[in-house]
């Protein structure tokens, strides 16, 4: 056993036991079934702790178990009443969640033994790239490329996003993306591991290394492609990993703190900067509400919002929707998709009443909905959880 099982089951039959007395308070009847779930499977699939033990992206899916199931029921408990509740849906969400938790300990489970036997089989030896010729060039090139297209525009200091947030407002739309700003991440990956192998071959000392390899993190979360927090981490979580794979497992775990501490607030400061518009100015009380949770946990609310806006829909062509929420995000191809059948469009006019914007996420849960039906529901966890697995793995 571990901490993290530990933890996961303290906190589950906490938050079970308290939802359960207080429930009254919540627009979910259910909602203690949520974090009796997570601590049943948990004990019930307890080995699957131990056999990813090692593993990043586990010990992920794990944290934002522990927000969604048992913090979040807590929160809704204490009378924190959401802005949004489609109380007709109330205990199909419950139900729905449920599922898809059961989808992705059983998924875990198929995946362990092959983990585990995976990280015994890994090899700690570094491969080093020494073609630079060849990768300077691929360097100057997708930089002249990015410059070219006008993306750099796009590419701001996390300090100086609420002046891009009000230029975008008045003209510029903030959800368009061009294959430059697609670029910049990759542009930045292939930088930061050049200089990463630049100064683990160099003979400066082992204790300044490891701050070297932290001013490139530091770095590199100042800046943010748009109002896109993903871009950031999408950087940054694997970086971190590789950099953990480069000194001692001490080192590291300061390493890591240090690093979570700065994306934390990198995080905090885009999320103030993206939501202070429309004569609105974001706090940080505001992005610690239940609505806020609900929007990136994929809460109650917002699974109740999109089965509203599944059921608002008379005649649904799944193939449609399918076809456009694929390809609205790539360049050249976007522009022939059809706002009609966009996910992300219905799910936000739902949401607000209005398209004035579209920040809401839209949950995997109705996306499979939406995409291949009821059955389709829990299909995006298994599909996606063994995809994430394969790229990010811990040391």
């Amino acid at each position: 056993m571990n901490i993290l099982s530990y933890s996961t089951w303290l906190i589950s039959f906490a938050a079970f036991a308290y939802s359960l007395l207080k429930a009254d308070n919540s627009p979910y009847p259910l909602i203690y079934l949520l974090p009796l779930s997570l601590w049943l499977l948990s004990i019930i699939f307890y080995q699957v702790f131990n056999y990813f033990k090692n593993s990043w992206v586990f010990k992920i899916f794990i944290l934002q178990a522990l927000v969604r199931y048992p913090i979040m029921t807590i929160l809704y408990c204490m009378g924190s009443i959401p802005t949004i509740s489609y109380n007709y849906y109330a205990n199909t969400v419950i139900v729905i969640m449920v599922v898809e938790l059961i989808t992705c300990f059983s998924v875990l489970t198929v995946l362990s033994k092959k983990q585990s036997t995976s990280y015994l089989q890994k090899s700690n030896n570094l491969v080093l790239n020494k073609n630079y010729l060849f990768i300077y060039s691929i360097l100057l090139i997708m930089f002249f490329y990015i410059l070219i297209s006008g993306a750099f525009s796009k590419i701001n200091f996390i300090f100086s996003l609420a002046d891009y947030v009000e230029k975008s407002i008045s003209g510029e739309d903030l959800n368009t993306t061009t294959f430059g700003e697609i670029l910049f991440t990759p542009f930045k990956t292939l930088l930061a591991l050049v200089i990463i192998q630049r100064i683990y071959t160099s003979s400066i000392k082992e204790n300044l290394k490891k701050w070297l390899y932290f001013l490139i993190i530091i770095v590199s979360s100042s800046f943010i492609v748009g109002l896109s927090r993903f871009s950031l981490l999408q950087f940054t979580l694997p970086i971190v990993i590789l950099i953990t794979s480069l000194i001692s497992i001490k080192e590291s775990k300061k390493i890591v703190s240090y690093s979570v501490i700065i994306m934390g607030i990198a995080i905090l400061i885009s999320s103030l900067a993206k939501f202070s518009r429309y004569g609105n100015e974001a706090t940080v009380d505001q992005l610690a509400e239940v609505r806020s949770i609900n929007a990136y946990f994929a809460g109650p609310d917002n699974i109740s919002n999109g089965l509203a806006a599944y059921d608002s829909i008379t005649s649904l062509n799944p193939i449609l929707y399918l076809i456009n929420d694929t390809f609205q995000n790539i360049p050249i191809l976007s522009k022939l998709t059809l706002d009609d059948y966009k996910l992300n469009i219905i799910f936000n006019k739902q949401y607000y009443g209005h398209n004035l914007y579209a920040d809401q996420i839209v949950p995997l849960d109705i996306s499979g909905l939406f995409h291949f039906g009821i059955l389709g529901i829990p299909f995006y966890y298994c599909f996606f959880l063994p995809k994430n697995f394969k790229k990010i793995q811990g040391p």
